[in-house]
């Protein structure tokens, strides 16, 4: 760890004043800076404001070229030059597993931390570079960032924002605790609980691993959305909303399971007193309506995450082959309408699904390509809407479930108000959908159109048609069986 001839304690304490001074080398931008109050008592060389950003006129190409070199360079060599150098940091100082690493040189820990300061600082100066784009308040590039590439103003904010994130909760805490580690390492030599210090440095050894494994994933996150297409990003979004709506669809079809079980073995049971009460006494009729003992006619079924209580008093008896749905009521007169909310619930399903639809259409083919592809170029504008707009739809989709589910839940005590609410809810999604459509094709267009688009015209313009017809007779339905439940729960 240090060259023959020197001072052990000296390079220790070298080695610490160098981890140390890192983080002068970081000039952390704060993108909400402008709209933050100052502090109480500012320190006079600090600037609290992003005024050093602001300029009037627009980057010139030449300006536009060489940061998008800069921004290469941060792909291919700063990114990669961060998890080399804190890797080597680790093993110098020995540190890093070594069993899971392979066998490394003999490394100068001053040297290594000299490298990673210049590399730190040269991200640093990086950020500060597109700064102009990320918070510039005498223009607005995003509505004019169309050739940008990787340096609309979008993606530089999230750029600045993830690399913040990345230095200040990773590679910052990564440093104080390997200067803990040092401290402790350091004391070792001359301590009396030799056991108890290594103890210690063992422990924090597991804890520096983990936190170099966390900071390393985070690093190739930062290089993986810089080699993405705007519609890359766009996808990852929607691969999110697709997978959710697969997830609604499982809770969804759980509870109708859940439903139909306990109608089943309700019915069962109904039956069973049925033939017993021919053959028994008053007394024994007393005993087993008894309402004292709240735990008879309790089903408990398990359904994954959590247990779902069922009560007697809250289903009923359906009648063979019964093809209208009734209120389901016990003997004391309580009944239920879980049998009417979900099947108010199923009558989304064919709405989910041609959502689904849409979200797969834009996002792949058996082929694993998508079907269609953004026919020009966006800007940050163009990028904010759709993804507001898609993102709105699956938050929408999201909330009309979750107040079925909801009522549901309640059981009974629905207020009379949600039916109401639900259709207001639907509404908006239904809104959002037709909203998604019309912006969509506006930018969308067939990935496998050559040269000339056919006389028919756009491709998705025409598909999102047919869905938004479909899309039409499945609210129709849906609306019909909500307009049923309202008419059941008031009889």
């Amino acid at each position: 760890m240090s060259e023959h001839g020197a001072d052990p304690s000296d390079t220790t304490a070298l080695i610490l004043k160098a981890l140390g001074s890192l983080a002068k080398r970081y000039d952390e931008i704060d993108l909400d800076a402008d709209s933050r109050e100052l502090p109480l008592s500012p320190d006079s060389d600090v600037d609290y404001t992003n005024d050093r950003f602001g300029r009037l006129e627009a980057l010139s190409l030449d300006e536009l070229n060489a940061l998008q070199e800069l921004l290469i360079q941060m792909q291919t060599c700063l990114l990669p030059s961060l998890q080399q150098q804190i890797t080597e940091l680790l093993q110098s100082l020995d540190v890093a597993d070594l069993e899971n690493s392979p066998m490394p040189k003999v490394l100068d820990p001053l040297e290594i931390i000299s490298r990673l300061g210049y590399t730190v600082e040269n991200i640093s100066a990086f950020l500060n570079a597109i700064g102009p784009i990320a918070v510039n308040l005498f223009q607005k590039p995003e509505e004019y960032d169309h050739a940008y590439g990787g340096l609309k103003k979008y993606r530089c904010r999230h750029l600045i924002e993830e690399i913040n994130e990345l230095v200040r909760n990773r590679v910052w805490i990564l440093v104080r605790h390997l200067r803990r580690f040092i401290k402790l390492r350091s004391k070792h030599h001359g301590s009396s609980s030799r056991q108890e210090t290594e103890e210690t440095t063992s422990k924090l050894k597991i804890l520096i691993g983990g936190i170099a494994k966390s900071t390393d994933a985070s690093i190739n996150d930062v290089i993986e959305y810089i080699k993405k297409s705007d519609l890359g990003i766009l996808q990852d979004e929607w691969r999110r909303y697709a997978n959710d709506l697969d997830a609604t669809l499982t809770v969804l079809s759980r509870r109708a399971d859940l439903t139909e079980l306990y109608e089943q073995e309700l019915d069962s049971s109904d039956e069973d007193q049925s033939d017993g009460a021919s053959s028994s006494t008053d007394g024994d009729n007393q005993d087993t309506n008894d309402p004292s003992n709240p735990e008879k006619g309790v089903t408990k079924i398990s359904n994954d995450d959590r247990e779902i209580r069922l009560d007697a008093n809250f289903t009923g008896d359906h009648e063979a082959g019964q093809s209208e749905a009734t209120l389901s009521t016990d003997s004391s007169g309580d009944y239920s309408i879980r049998p009417q909310i979900i099947k108010l619930a199923q009558a989304t399903i064919p709405l989910i699904k041609l959502i689904r639809i849409y979200f797969n259409k834009i996002l792949r083919t058996p082929t694993g390509k998508p079907s269609f592809t953004i026919g020009t170029e966006l800007s940050s504008a163009d990028f904010t809407s759709i993804g507001h707009k898609t993102g709105s739809l699956s938050c929408e989709t999201g909330n009309l479930l979750n107040l079925l589910f909801y009522i549901w839940d309640c059981d009974n005590e629905m207020d009379e108000r949600e039916p109401k609410e639900v259709k207001e809810q639907c509404d908006r999604m239904c809104m959002h959908f037709d909203s998604c459509m019309k912006t969509m094709c506006s930018y969308m267009i067939s990935s496998t159109l050559q040269v000339e688009p056919p006389i028919s015209g756009n491709h998705f313009e025409a598909w999102s048609t047919i869905l938004s017809e479909q899309f039409s007779l499945a609210d129709a339905q849906f609306r019909k069986a909500l307009h049923d439940f309202e008419i059941d729960i008031k009889m």
